[in-house]
């Protein structure tokens, strides 16, 4: 595809609903999802950043500039495609276009939370961090996915011990139970069921709007 070439531009950057879909590693070019729906291809603005310098892992002052510049008349809303592991960083731009208060939730491996190596340069590793420091409406981040004891062990946080006896208790309760004996539960099976299910809901809930507060 052609340089920045972005079909019914006008449209993706006046409505909330803009797809926008940036290459920086030409993967996408080797994808068909984008091309399935003739009309969807009407929606969808394409930001060509293939080889731009500075900008794999690491993000220079340079190509963050070159970015925010492609970026500048979208309004944030929508679906942005951000290519490989390599770019998340580019969230911390887009998060940037936010007028009002939010929450982010990031399901990912890693947390992201990691200090830059080089000289304070934006990265894949430490985006998180850079949003929660810089962007004023960013309220909090859930994170879903990372090893949870592991990061903890690695800020030397003092609820470490806590979370690893709540955790425990949560795959003890786990252990104990047998699905396959629910056919000799003839009458209570209904309420067996049901007390599972609030034994689970309702430990997630103390522990994630509680416990990890």
């Amino acid at each position: 595809m052609a340089e920045n070439k972005t079909i019914n531009k006008e449209q993706n950057r006046t409505e909330n609903n803009e797809i926008v879909i940036m290459n920086f590693s030409g993967i996408y070019k080797e994808q068909q999802f984008y091309r399935n729906h003739a009309e969807m291809q009407e929606d969808i603005s394409w930001l060509e950043v293939q080889d731009l310098p500075g900008s794999n892992c690491y993000c220079d002052e340079e190509a963050q500039n070159r970015i925010l510049d492609d970026i500048k008349n979208y309004t944030g809303n929508g679906i942005h495609f951000i290519d490989s592991g390599n770019y998340h960083y580019v969230s911390r731009l887009w998060l940037s276009k936010m007028e009002h208060p939010f929450r982010l939730l990031v399901f990912d491996n890693h947390t992201d939370m990691q200090l830059p190596a080089f000289g304070g340069l934006l990265s894949c590793g430490g985006w998180i961090a850079a949003s929660l420091e810089e962007v004023p409406m960013l309220q909090e981040v859930i994170l879903v996915g990372p090893d949870e004891e592991a990061y903890m062990q690695k800020i030397n946080s003092p609820m470490l011990e806590a979370q690893k006896r709540a955790h425990q208790a949560f795959v003890d309760k786990l252990m104990s139970i047998d699905l396959d004996k629910l056919e000799e539960i003839d009458d209570n099976q209904q309420e067996y069921l049901h007390e599972l299910i609030e034994f689970l809901g309702g430990w997630l809930i103390n522990h994630i709007l509680k416990t990890e507060q």
